[in-house]
């Protein structure tokens, strides 16, 4: 799971195009999420096959802190991957079903199966509707 979270050629089936920056080493990150959104990050920790620390920034956004833990599922084989995503104060309730649609469409990617882009404001409403938070 370590190898496909920050392996930059499957970026952009899940998260967006990285146009600048390394995925897996600390420096700057920036990836367009569509339509020229950029969101910058600065890569501060990085334990691979553990997890990262980054900053994340969308313009007209304050800068919050994105961390992602990978941890062995007990009693098997599996993964859990475990997302926080601090200081969004007021953007939380925005960002949990972005991140819930993000999430599923890593796990398409991770599964082989990557689904359209162009579908992810698609899914972010059903998801919205269904009210994950």
């Amino acid at each position: 799971m370590w190898e496909h979270l920050v392996a930059r050629e499957r970026l952009p089936e899940w998260l967006g195009t990285p146009l600048e920056g390394p995925s897996h080493t600390p420096g700057t990150l920036v990836i367009d999420h569509g339509d020229g959104t950029l969101c910058t990050s600065t890569l501060l920790e990085v334990d691979p096959g553990e997890g990262l620390a980054m900053t994340w920034q969308f313009p007209e956004e304050p800068e919050t802190r994105l961390e992602v833990h990978l941890h062995a599922r007990a009693g098997t084989t599996g993964t859990v991957l475990e997302l926080v995503h601090r200081g969004l104060g007021e953007l939380t309730d925005s960002y949990g079903p972005g991140w819930t649609t993000r999430l599923t469409f890593f796990e398409a990617s991770l599964e082989g199966s990557p689904l359209p882009l162009d579908q992810f404001w698609n899914l972010w409403s059903t998801v919205n509707g269904l009210g994950a938070r």
